[in-house]
């Protein structure tokens, strides 16, 4: 009994601890997403040509939206399907929870600097899809999260992946188990 409890309450712990991705979407009003049947990614006009970055995530999407019965057509698409990226250095300040400082025999011994100051860059993905007759925005998924340098396109590949879990049209079981 009490292994399965220690094991238990481990389990709880460990998800408890694990990190989420918080996800934000918004979705226009009215909009039938059964409707489109093809997509195109659209690269940023700005740019002249595609990162590694960026072919992975355009990768990532087109896979996405093939999954949800979507077609690529790159000459007449129903949808374009565009992306940014963006990293950017914020700081956070925290409240130290222990009020005293090191001991020092000239000190009287109390944190005379009870704020910390951290300063760390937060990463953001933004999807944008667009309906291309209406020129209009019909849906927007992002999600920010702290990066650090050791990121890997697979944690790219997993943020894509998290925000279009959000999207209206689901992916179909089929396709779901033939990437496996």
């Amino acid at each position: 009994m009490s292994r399965a409890f220690v094991f238990l309450f481990g389990l709880i712990l460990i998800t408890a601890c694990a990190s989420q991705r918080d996800v934000s979407i918004q979705t226009a009003e009215n909009i039938e997403f059964r409707s489109y049947k093809t997509f195109m990614v659209k690269l940023d006009p700005e740019k002249e040509y595609a990162d590694f970055a960026d072919q992975k995530i355009e990768e990532v999407l087109e896979d996405e939206m093939k999954l949800r019965g979507l077609k690529k057509d790159t000459v007449n698409p129903d949808l374009w399907i565009m992306y940014d990226t963006r990293v950017r250095q914020k700081t956070k300040l925290e409240r130290s929870s222990y009020p005293y400082d090191y001991y020092y025999p000239w000190d009287w011994g109390y944190n005379r600097y009870p704020y910390r100051e951290y300063t760390y860059r937060e990463g953001t993905v933004i999807i944008d899809i667009v309906d291309v007759k209406k020129k209009r925005l019909i849906w927007q998924g992002w999600l920010s999260e702290s990066v650090d340098d050791k990121r890997d396109m697979e944690d790219v590949e997993m943020d894509i992946r998290s925000i279009m879990a959000r999207f209206p049209l689901k992916a179909s079981k089929t396709a779901t188990e033939n990437k496996k």
